[in-house]
This record gives C-alpha cells, structure tokens and sequence, in this order.
C-alpha cells in the first residue's frame, strides 16, 4: 500500500471515528456545561403578538443577544451548531493523537497519526513535494490514450476524482431512489477557456487594448461633462 492509498484509508478513518467516538466525547462533556435543546424557550420575544409577527415572536430575545460577529457576513442557529460540531470535531482528534498507546492497527491509532502527521508543519514543509514523486512520475510517464485511462482509474482507486466524479445520491426526479450520479470533475480552473490557445489570444488582446479602451472612456466622459456644462451656461 503506497502513501496515497494509506492516506485515503486514513481519511476514512476518521469518518469512522467520528461517528464512533462522537457521542462518547458528548457524554464526557462537564457537568457544569448545559445541553441547550432545540426549542429554546429564551429565544421567544413574549411581547410580540405570534400573530401579528411570528418571526419576532420565535426569534426576537436571540437576535436580540446573538448580533452578527465582526468576522462574519451572517450569522444565525446553525453558524452556532456549526461551531460547536467544530469544537466536539476537535476534541476527538486531539485525544487521538495524545492517545500513543493505542493498538496499531486501530481506529483510534490512524486516526492519532494521520492528524499528527497533518500537523507536523515543519516535516511537511521540509518534504514538499518529495512523497508524491513516484505519483508525479506516473502522471510524466503517460504516452497515449491507454496509459492515461489506466492513471485515471489509478487515481480514481486512491479516491482522487480526475475528469469526473461517480457516486450514489437520491435521484432527483424520484427521491424514492438512490442512483448511480455521475458528473464532471478535475477540472482546477475555472471553466474551458483557461485551458485552449483561443485565451491566451484573448487575454493578451485584451491587456493590450485596455488602455486605448480607458483613453476612449475618458474622452467621452469629458466630452459628456463639457455638454452638460454648456448647456447649463444657456
């Protein structure tokens, strides 16, 4: 099994662990720490009438105490939730990595060294590019058509989607089912041009025509404002 392959397994893993270790952390939480339920009885604004405005009515007393952060452009009861999945999402990796007694092999182990490995900052900066050499070499070594099928169905076992993506989600025109879904993907620019001779033409016709375009622009306005003046002098 080469690096990728251990690093998807690793990814996994945490998936897994997540959803494994998740309710336990919860659990664990201090007693001092108050579990807030779904329907949260302080959020209703009781001096507004639900007839008249049901949305102040449930939401006015937290609007009121949860304004939008500085950092943020909006901010509502799922950002909350969001922070908090954050928090427990944490949590749980942290004390797999402290845990380095756990069986090798284990859910607990992968998911201690992959997050360790992703921090360790200064092993990545050092290494760069190097563990993804022989990758990189593959990618080099394609020749024809057939090599790059068979380095497309490579990538796409490692969990890498080039050139599209395939998985099962709910058909969208009977939510009953859950079909096959395939779609592009790949792609890291943003769309078709980026990659044909016809916007490198574009780009440098354009950077090129930029300035005789604002010099036009700049003459017609004058002239515009030299019209209006005029005409107010009449």
């Amino acid at each position: 099994m080469n690096r990728l392959q251990k690093l998807s397994v690793a990814i996994v893993s945490v998936l897994l662990a997540i959803n494994a270790v998740g309710v336990r952390i919860i659990a664990q939480t201090k007693s001092s720490e108050q579990i807030r339920h779904s329907i949260d009885i302080k959020s209703i604004a009781t001096t507004v009438k639900p007839c008249q405005d049901f949305y102040t009515y449930a939401n006015g007393q937290w609007l009121e105490h949860n304004p939008i952060p500085a950092d943020r452009s909006s901010w509502g009861s799922g950002s909350e939730l969001y922070e908090k999945n954050l928090v427990v999402l944490h949590q749980i990796l942290e004390d797999a990595a402290k845990d380095t007694k756990a069986p090798k092999g284990s859910v607990a182990r992968k998911v201690g060294d992959f997050y360790r490995a992703g921090m360790d900052e200064a092993r990545i900066e050092g290494e760069g590019a190097a563990p993804l050499k022989n990758e990189l070499a593959r990618i080099g070594a394609i020749k024809a058509v057939t090599g790059l099928q068979d380095e497309i169905a490579h990538l796409h076992r490692l969990t890498i989607t080039p050139v599209f993506g395939f998985f099962a989600y709910q058909d969208f025109k009977n939510s009953t089912r859950i079909i096959a879904q395939l779609y592009q993907a790949g792609l890291g620019l943003p769309d078709r041009d980026y990659y044909t001779k016809t916007w490198m033409k574009s780009r440098k016709r354009f950077a090129s025509s930029t300035p005789n375009t604002l010099s036009k622009c700049s003459s017609c306005l004058a002239i515009s404002l030299h019209r209006r003046q005029t005409k107010r002098t009449r």
